[in-house]
């Protein structure tokens, strides 16, 4: 009957909380409805904010992409600038899976370089290299595998990590 639903839509909400926030503060909020509870909000606070930067990032390239699927051309557009920034991303992402930190310190660059390699494959296919369109996607996601995977030494990352702001800036500038 209905109760039974309701303690299943409890147990459900339950999970979906503790994805969040740890189990004190599940308690502090909606057993004890303590909102107020200082270290909990502002540990929402941040997730929520952690969070909406990460969905964010899910199509901050899709105008793009619509743009050169509606001209049918990269015209004007960089190869070097869309490498430079996958590449950029790239060794954040992978850094911080091999460190093994929690996804929201790199779900924004996982979802940037899905789309950042899509417009590196876009790129190719409008410009004729239709092989190149094909074999790019598959190469670079056994380069991410390798380089996050605990494959590439963690002093490589490191290095590579540290680039990711001159990289980004040079791939800004390019055109």
């Amino acid at each position: 009957g209905l109760k039974g639903g309701s303690v299943a839509m409890a147990g459900l909400f339950e999970r979906m909380v503790l994805l969040v926030l740890p189990h004190h503060c599940y308690e502090e909020f909606f057993v004890h409805f303590n909102f107020f509870h200082a270290d909990c909000s502002k540990l929402l606070i941040s997730r929520g904010l952690g969070f909406g930067v990460v969905v964010g990032s899910i199509l901050v390239k899709l105008p793009q992409m619509i743009k050169i699927v509606n001209a049918g051309s990269v015209k004007g557009l960089s190869l070097m600038s869309f490498l430079l920034e996958l590449m950029s991303v790239t060794f954040t992402m992978t850094y911080n899976i091999a460190n093994e930190y929690p996804f929201g310190t790199w779900g924004e660059s996982f979802f940037i370089s899905i789309q950042c390699a899509i417009l590196v494959a876009m790129y190719f296919y409008y410009v004729g290299n239709h092989l190149g369109a094909a074999l790019f996607l598959p190469i670079y996601g056994a380069i991410a595998y390798l380089l996050g995977s605990g494959f590439t030494p963690m002093v490589v990352l490191t290095n590579l990590q540290a680039t990711t702001i001159p990289i980004m800036a040079i791939s800004k500038v390019l055109v």
